[in-house]
């Protein structure tokens, strides 16, 4: 009913004349705050109907869009939220900006409040549970959690494996500290019953937790690596071609430099046994070696006891303690082969490599060991647990070597190390597209648009020539073309060869009348001209369209006559078919200089 009355309403308004409105709305467009004023005196101003006025202004004044008491609520509770999430973020930010003192600061208050707390239930003698139920129990419980996350986000947004191997080592020995604290006499004599000597049990559990929390490090650094390095790989990726070519002058400088002082390069011990070609062989041999030691000790044991080493509790603690460590070692050497690998890929096959010496050294025939041991080894299920061995160590290996390969890369640019400026040289003409390659170049302007222009309504104009710009783009691409450049009345357009930009330049000027017939909104027709040249460059002309080859397909567009094709005697020369050619008396910035006779498909 409201909308009824409302057209109504409107039906009742007289409507002024269209010089009236005209005048009027072009007032209040470049004078917005006229709208403040009243409808009364703005009709007698403008001569209008004051109720006209009013409907006007009522219509400005409605608000686009309107928010709901919810919306209002929602946005008010996301702000909020928003400004606690940041404030946070700051807090983390700044604490975990110097790594060694956020390190050593979060894990030396944590493990001084579990020490007080267990020597307040020893003094007490409240119990083994005390720890780990209740106030205290919550206490350690949040503890430990901060610690964690506030390790995460350092060891994620320094990402370097430094921080994670030597805070491994500080770890071990606070681990040490804390269990020879926290066990009273009553658990050491408990251990000493059970024949097990109570300071090695400690170092062994000390290392225990110390592999775990290096694992922790290790996988947060890698996790911060990895982004940091997605993130600049993208961020790469959308470098200008302005500083791609301030990088390459800043290295062919600093290389210059370099080579007048004639410094020698050595080559790291990593990138010699990296690139070395028997690296693979080698990863073998260490996984023989190490198999073998494996034989030998568990070998030994099996024929000594006559039967199949095997993990239990009645085990020595000297045998726990070596079949411990030589599995500690074989996923040592399996990580390190890895890592040393470099890529993912290269890592998974050196992972490979390793197993493969480790059960070619199960062959060896001592106790338990020897062919039939390694032939019970090729099960589907040993199988297929390795190949998941084999894609995690790879996968964690390679990318973390491609993290390490990135820091080096960038500590040795910023030393002025020859090798890798050399490099980037290299990569950066890449990736400019250096290389002499044939192109063709068709610039297509409009003649006398500053007369189209003149008293034509601006959005017309806009209108217009954005239909035009639409036409040179559809036929281009039609013929393989891009265009590079659209500033002003005209377009620059490159062709993969000139019999292409010679059909599509005809093309153009055909599709003309129809064009001012059906889509051009001004009271003036388009007239063009198109020049045509081609040549060789040595970059890509979308990346670098101040070339030669522009400026003289430019020079030769301004001689064309209008609605006509001008070109170059070497876009004359390579198009056989289907044009005929007339030659100008004058050159062109020395190029002999033709007029296509026939510019329209259908003359």
């Amino acid at each position: 009913m409201a909308d009824v009355l409302s057209q109504e309403a409107q039906r009742d308004v007289p409507v002024p004349l269209a010089n009236q409105w005209e005048v009027f709305a072009e007032y209040v467009r470049a004078n917005p705050g006229c709208l403040g004023r009243t409808p009364d005196d703005l009709a007698r101003e403008f001569e209008l109907d004051v109720d006209f006025v009013r409907s006007f202004v009522a219509a400005m004044r409605t608000p686009i869009e309107q928010e709901s008491f919810l919306e209002v609520g929602a946005r008010a509770v996301k702000e909020a939220f928003s400004k606690v999430v940041s404030r946070v973020k700051s807090t983390f930010v700044e604490l975990t900006g110097r790594p060694w003192l956020c390190l050593m600061g979060s894990t030396l208050t944590t493990f001084a409040v579990v020490t007080l707390l267990v020597l307040f239930r020893n003094s007490f003698q409240l119990g083994v549970n005390f720890l780990y139920t209740g106030a205290a129990g919550a206490l350690v419980g949040a503890l430990f959690v901060m610690t964690f996350i506030t390790h995460s986000v350092c060891y994620y947004r320094h990402a370097q494996m430094r921080y994670a191997f030597a805070f491994s080592a500080v770890m071990l020995m606070a681990w040490f500290a804390f269990m020879n604290l926290a066990m009273d006499s009553q658990g050491r004599a408990e251990i000493e019953r059970n024949n097990l000597p109570a300071v090695p049990l400690m170092i062994f559990g000390a290392i225990i937790m110390a592999a775990l929390y290096f694992l922790f490090a290790m996988t947060a650094t890698l996790s911060g690596g990895y982004a940091r390095y997605r993130r600049e790989s993208m961020v790469e990726r959308e470098v200008s071609r302005q500083e791609l070519l301030d990088r390459l002058f800043e290295v062919n400088s600093r290389l210059g430099g370099l080579l007048a002082a004639d410094r020698r390069v050595r080559a790291r011990f990593l990138d010699r046994i990296r690139t070395a070609k028997t690296y693979y062989l080698n990863v073998l041999l260490w996984g023989i070696a190490v198999g073998m030691l494996d034989v030998l000790i568990f070998g030994l044991y099996s024929q000594t006891t006559g039967h199949e080493f095997s993990w239990d509790v009645s085990l020595p603690w000297a045998m726990i303690v070596a079949g411990i460590s030589l599995t500690v070692i074989k996923y040592g050497f399996a990580i390190l082969s890895g890592f040393i690998a470099g890529r993912p890929a290269r890592a998974m096959s050196a992972v490979i490599s390793f197993g493969a010496g480790l059960w070619l050294a199960s062959f060896f025939p001592l106790g338990t060991y020897g062919f039939k041991h390694a032939l019970d080894q090729v099960k589907i299920g040993n199988i297929f647990m390795g190949l998941i061995g084999v894609v995690f160590i790879g996968l964690v290996t390679g990318y973390a070597a491609l993290v390490e390969e990135r820091n080096y890369r960038d500590s040795r640019l910023r030393n002025d190390d020859p090798a890798s400026l050399l490099a980037q040289q290299i990569q950066i003409q890449w990736r400019l597209g250096l290389g002499t390659q044939a192109t063709t170049v068709l610039v297509v302007d409009v003649a006398k648009s500053t007369t189209m222009k003149a008293n034509a309504d601006p959005l017309k104009i806009e209108w217009s020539f954005r239909e035009y710009q639409s036409l040179i783009e559809e036929k281009s691409r039609q013929h393989g073309g891009q265009v590079l450049s659209t500033a002003g009345d005209g377009a620059v357009v490159g062709f993969p060869s000139p019999q292409l930009a010679v059909i599509a330049a005809r093309e153009i000027l055909t599709e003309m009348p129809r064009f001012n017939m059906r889509r051009n909104r001004l009271t003036v027709p388009f007239r063009i001209r198109i020049g045509i040249h081609t040549g060789r460059t040595e970059a890509n002309l979308a990346d670098a369209p101040f070339n030669e080859i522009i400026d003289i397909a430019a020079h030769i567009e301004g001689v064309a006559p209008i609605g006509g094709i001008a070109v170059s005697k070497a876009v004359a020369d390579a198009v056989t078919e289907g044009t005929d050619f007339g030659e100008l008396a004058h050159q062109v910035d020395g190029q002999q200089v033709y007029v296509v006779l026939n510019p329209t498909v259908d003359a």
